[in-house]
């Protein structure tokens, strides 16, 4: 291999019929799994590339939808600290990291002043999800936090001062790391 060279592979004989008649039934099977006709292969596979991004977003959004509609409960389930912070820690089922982010945010403009503290599993992870109001922020770091917690679920972390978040190898043991946090707070 040089600069300037071009390498070109050739197959023939049996070889090349045999590697054209693989070809063929693949082409055959994508066929017979998209229910199509093999002339319209590629249009077929792009009508179902675009409906599948059309699903995603769609998924996103009520997503959102449905972390806004938590969010509103979850304030009204704020624990006061006993040096006076507000804090929401609550395990949301089913959130994946994006979600957990949207939700944190609304909470800290929601609660106005406190620290908001959200988990989720997906598969065999832990995910914690962490805010700070910038009023505390002095007062509370988000990512020393969300270290300390996550280590309750064998996992690590952190951020800045008012956003952080961190995974664990332990799902079983995220209540536990909430409460961690909820502790580490006070």
């Amino acid at each position: 291999i040089s600069s300037g060279v071009r390498r070109i592979e050739v197959i023939s004989g049996p070889p090349a019929l045999s590697f054209v008649r693989n070809i063929r039934r693949e082409r055959q099977k994508i066929g017979d799994l998209l229910k199509s006709d093999l002339n319209d292969l590629p249009g077929r596979i792009d009508k179902l590339l675009q409906r599948n991004r059309e699903l995603e977003k769609e998924l996103e959004s009520l997503q959102a939808k449905l972390a806004n509609e938590s969010s509103r409960d979850l304030v009204s389930e704020a624990r006061v600290s006993p040096n006076g912070i507000k804090v929401i820690t609550s395990k949301i089922d089913g959130a994946d990291t994006k979600t957990l982010r949207s939700m944190v945010d609304s909470l800290r403009v929601k609660l106005g002043s406190g620290v908001v503290a959200l988990g989720s599993t997906l598969g065999d992870k832990a995910i914690i999800v962490a805010g700070v109001t910038g009023d505390l922020t002095p007062r509370v770091n988000a990512g020393a936090l969300v270290k300390e917690a996550s280590a309750e679920a064998g996992g690590r972390g952190g951020g800045r001062a008012d956003f952080a978040q961190a995974g664990g190898v332990q799902p079983q043991k995220l209540q536990e790391a909430l409460e961690r946090l909820f502790e580490l707070v006070a």
